[in-house]
C-alpha cells in the first residue's frame, strides 16, 4: 500500500509540473499561489523549471526566475526584491545526511537577499543564507557558509573573488520580459 502511496504521489508531481510547464505565465503564477506560494508584485518563474514539493517558494516583488531551473522545494525557499536567477540554476534545499547509516534526508532552508544576481547555471546548496546584493558568477557552486552584502562569488566552492559596488541599491527593477514564457 505505501508503494502505491509513493508511485501515486510521483505521479501527482509529475502532472503538476507538466501543467505548470506548458501554461502561460500568468496562468502558472495563478497555479502556484493556489498551491501555497507567495510572489509580490511584478514577479515571475518561467516555464521548464522543475519542482520537487508542492508549496515553499516565498518571493518577493521584481524578482525573475528564469527558464530551465530545478527548484528542490521540499524546505522553504526565500528570494528578496529586485533579485534575478539565471537559467538552468538549481536551488536544494534538502540531501542526504551521508554519515547516518539510513542516509537520512536533511532539509535546510535557502535564503536569497533583495537585489542578488544568480548567473546560470549555479548550485545553491541545503541551507545557503546570501544577503543582499550578492552576484553568484556563472557555474559556481554555493555551499552554506558567511557571505556579506555585496560579495561575488565564483567557482566550485564558491569563493569571495570581489564586492559589488553600492549602485544595486538605486530601486533598479530586475524583472525581465521573455514573450513566450
Amino acid at each position: 500500500m505505501k508503494k502505491i502511496k509513493v508511485q501515486a504521489g510521483l505521479f501527482f508531481l509529475f502532472l503538476m509540473n507538466l501543467a505548470l510547464n506548458f501554461s502561460g505565465l500568468h496562468l502558472r503564477m495563478l497555479l502556484m499561489r493556489q498551491m501555497g506560494c507567495s510572489f509580490g508584485r511584478r514577479s515571475s518563474i518561467h516555464g521548464g523549471t522543475t519542482y520537487t514539493w508542492i508549496g515553499n517558494i516565498s518571493i518577493k516583488d521584481s524578482t525573475t526566475v528564469n527558464r530551465g531551473c530545478f527548484i528542490d522545494n521540499r524546505g522553504l525557499i526565500s528570494i528578496g526584491t529586485c533579485s534575478m536567477v539565471g537559467h538552468a540554476c538549481k536551488i536544494y534545499t534538502a540531501g542526504h545526511h551521508y554519515n547516518d547509516p539510513h542516509f537520512l534526508t536533511i532539509v535546510r532552508p535557502v535564503s536569497v537577499g533583495s537585489y542578488c544576481v544568480i548567473y546560470p547555471n549555479c548550485i545553491l546548496l541545503p541551507g545557503v543564507d546570501l544577503p543582499d546584493g550578492v552576484v553568484v558568477l556563472p557555474g559556481s557552486v554555493v555551499y552554506p557558509g558567511k557571505y556579506e552584502e555585496g560579495d561575488i562569488l565564483w567557482g566550485n566552492p564558491a569563493k569571495v573573488k570581489g564586492r559589488r559596488k553600492e549602485w544595486y541599491r538605486s530601486g533598479f527593477d530586475y524583472r525581465f520580459y521573455f514573450p513566450n514564457s
